[in-house]
């Protein structure tokens, strides 16, 4: 579990938004022995590496860059065609679909970033960036926005793309999921997709909501397996308290944060948490507002 002595703080731009995706020029990579992972994506080759067969690899040089990420859909014996799929988040390797995401509270106009791609079959790949928000009164996901393509034709050398959000409420998101799949529902062997230099673009107005100590706030991921982080927006700076109770009232953390104005994310620091549920109190100049935390 990790524990930070200090808060993490993170003022989000939307001229800077294209910080927030994990690695976005995939130039940092984990080398697993046998293949190369990038960092803060999740692939498929943990599945296929007993057969010594990767969907995701390291291509060089980037553009811009030192590399870039392929992904190429190839056949497996015993299993048949996998395709080459990357998750920004978690990734079932059941369904090779999206589970989780990463934090983000913006709302961009657009999901940009630099492609090659090509079909060999009747299939098609995709691209599909979404932004969700928890939603504490029906304990559900909500969905906030979607920018999403399939691949037509073919980009056979470098050549950039822009796929714009739909979005299906005023609300900011807590939370982005991005996939990228090099084939449809029937993969083809040596189907692929490459890209690089990924990048949101443009803010949407939302709802003006002063997110601050008086109003709610979004807790990441909710419900958890024990670390969290709090995002919020603020129309002042200010010092605020947060709280972290039991349903009985038992203090489990308190500590004291600055604030920004706009959006503030940040991690609290806390003891290592049993499953249930929990309050999460922000205390400031504006009174108290209070949101659920569900531990699992």
């Amino acid at each position: 579990m990790k524990k930070n002595l200090l808060f993490v703080f993170a003022i989000l731009f939307a001229a800077c938004a294209n910080a927030q995706i994990p690695n976005p020029g995939f130039e940092d990579w984990t080398d697993m022995g046998a293949y190369n992972t990038p960092d803060g994506w999740s692939t498929l080759n943990s599945m296929t590496d007993a057969m010594s067969v990767y969907t995701c690899t390291k291509g060089t040089p980037g553009n811009p860059g030192m590399s870039y990420l392929k992904l190429t859909s190839k056949t497996v014996t015993g299993i048949g065609v996998v395709p080459g799929v990357a998750v920004c988040g978690t990734l079932n390797m059941t369904t090779m679909q999206p589970e989780g995401g990463f934090p983000f509270t913006q709302r961009p106009v657009s999901y940009n970033g630099k492609w090659q791609h090509m079909i060999f079959g009747n299939s098609q790949g995709s691209i599909a960036v979404t932004l969700t928000k928890w939603n504490n009164e029906t304990m559900q996901r909500e969905v906030v926005a979607v920018a999403q393509t399939t691949l037509v034709g073919m980009a056979m050398s470098w050549a950039n793309f822009s796929i714009d959000f739909e979005y299906n409420s005023d609300d900011y998101p807590d939370s982005c999921s991005i996939y990228m799949n090099a084939s449809g529902n029937n993969p083809t062997n040596s189907d692929y997709l490459w890209v690089d230099n990924l990048s949101f673009q443009g803010d949407v107005a939302g709802s003006v909501i002063e997110e601050n100590s008086s109003s709610s706030f979004s807790i990441y991921p909710n419900p958890s397996n024990d670390d969290f982080a709090i995002a919020f927006r603020s129309s002042t700076a200010e010092i605020v308290q947060v709280k972290l109770v039991d349903m009985k009232g038992g203090m489990i953390s308190s500590q004291q944060v600055q604030t920004v104005t706009g959006n503030n994310i940040f991690t609290p620091v806390h003891p290592e948490l049993s499953e249930g549920i929990y309050l999460v109190h922000i205390i400031g100049q504006k009174g108290i507002t209070t949101e659920k935390l569900i531990v699992q």
